[in-house]
């Protein structure tokens, strides 16, 4: 068994895909996620990357081959070659490293944990970030997302922390005062008002509660409900119902 580093361009990544003979169903999700990795540029070398078995036929790596075809652009990968065909049982069978995983192994973002890596999607909807859009985003917003996950640390049925974690993050980043989004927390979490400025905080702890749902679209009402929660409470406005938002009020343009 051999490896070597190539520039696989276009025509390569053709020439290789003839030898596809037996693979796995193509997955278009894959392919996108490939291309766009190449796109943006956040595409890195590792040892994994395009195989072949010992009889010449393609074990591993269509996906990433698909993405160069339709990028048209060359990318480098390594390549082993004559690879026992009793290895396919062993090839993607193990579990999947997460990005956090990576994280804490490369040294990249000490600081980062899984809680801050979940606020992501939520803050950067519709739009979906790459892995290292998302931990670039995360450092542009480090001591505000620290502070956010500081705020809410523990977990509640259905109170779903990591839209709280990313509302409570961007207000922070927008100058909302840090007593407010703690007591913000507080309330949500207790469900225990003080004040009548504090109905936002329980109407909208309500609303997540008679609403379950987890869906992209599910979350990023709660979302913007959050932040309509927490505008009206920095402001102290005593509120009787709250309206969901047509826009992000503490927004993330330009951050990503």
């Amino acid at each position: 068994m051999t490896q070597e580093l190539v520039k696989i361009t276009p025509t390569m990544a053709k020439a290789m895909l003839e030898k596809n003979v037996i693979n796995r169903r193509i997955d278009e999700r894959a392919i996108s996620k490939w291309q766009k990795l190449m796109l943006d540029n956040d595409w890195q070398v590792t040892h994994q990357g395009i195989a072949f078995f010992d009889d010449g036929t393609l074990a591993d790596g269509q996906h990433r081959l698909m993405a160069i075809i339709r990028n048209n652009k060359p990318i480098p990968f390594y390549v082993t070659y004559n690879l026992p065909k009793s290895a396919a049982t062993a090839i993607d069978s193990g579990r999947k490293r997460s990005l956090i995983d990576g994280i804490k192994i490369s040294g990249a973002a000490p600081w980062m944990e899984a809680r801050h890596l979940q606020m992501v999607p939520t803050i950067s909807y519709p739009t979906r970030l790459t892995d290292m859009q998302k931990i670039d985003f995360l450092e542009s917003i480090r001591k505000h997302a620290i502070f956010a996950v500081q705020c809410f640390p523990t977990n509640r049925r259905h109170l779903t922390p990591s839209i709280i974690h990313a509302a409570i993050a961007m207000a922070h980043y927008h100058g909302v005062d840090e007593a407010k989004l703690i007591r913000f927390a507080e309330v949500f979490l207790d469900g225990a008002m003080a004040h009548p400025s504090e109905r936002a905080i329980i109407l909208v702890r309500d609303y997540f509660m008679n609403h379950t749902n987890s869906g992209a679209v599910d979350k990023n009402e709660k979302y913007l409900r959050v932040q309509r929660a927490i505008e009206a409470y920095s402001k102290d406005e005593i509120v009787k119902r709250l309206v969901q938002p047509q826009e992000v009020i503490y927004s993330a343009e330009g951050l990503f």
